[in-house]
């Protein structure tokens, strides 16, 4: 869908699903996306030591190069949950910590209008829009793309990848 519409996205991936999947790690890479570091198994980094997080950046940001993609520099947390400690590891790894404006809440199971409905109904400059794949409802969040991806233009906006 994204191609389609000539969009390009991050996706924000576990190092577990990277290792297991390097064949589309490199397949969203080579499509012009951003594969960045969501943590090894998404866990609750708050509730774990230094050593810990380090391990779970590190070893996502080890899985995603392995496969094939450039080395993550930017990090979103699990759950949005974040500290000092988790913020100093992944400055320590050199990324950067990025967080969403509008959450769609797609993976609570979502129609694909209201998806579209929240993107739009809150889209302003800047933006960082959550969005989930993978999950099990994913086939509403894609089907909720060509809708936002026209309303966006429409309104004068673009997709634009974090710098």
């Amino acid at each position: 869908m994204l191609r389609a519409h000539d969009v390009r996205a991050v996706f924000y991936v576990t190092g577990e699903k990277a290792a297991a999947r390097p064949d589309l790690v490199r397949a969203i890479a080579a499509d012009g996306h951003r594969v960045e570091n969501h943590s090894w198994n998404h866990p609750y980094l708050t509730d774990l030591s230094a050593a810990q997080v380090r391990e779970q950046l590190a070893n996502t940001s080890a899985a995603v190069a392995d496969a094939g993609a450039p080395l993550p520099t930017l990090f979103r947390p699990p759950f949005g949950a974040t500290d000092a400690t988790v913020e100093a590891q992944a400055r320590a790894l050199g990324m950067r910590v990025v967080r969403w404006t509008i959450d769609t809440h797609d993976w609570r199971g979502r129609r694909p209008d209201e998806i579209a409905a929240t993107v739009l109904t809150r889209a302003e400059p800047g933006a960082v829009v959550l969005m989930h794949d993978g999950v099990a409802r994913s086939a509403a969040t894609v089907r909720a793309l060509p809708t936002i991806i026209r309303g966006l233009r429409n309104r004068g906006f673009c997709t634009a990848l974090p710098g």
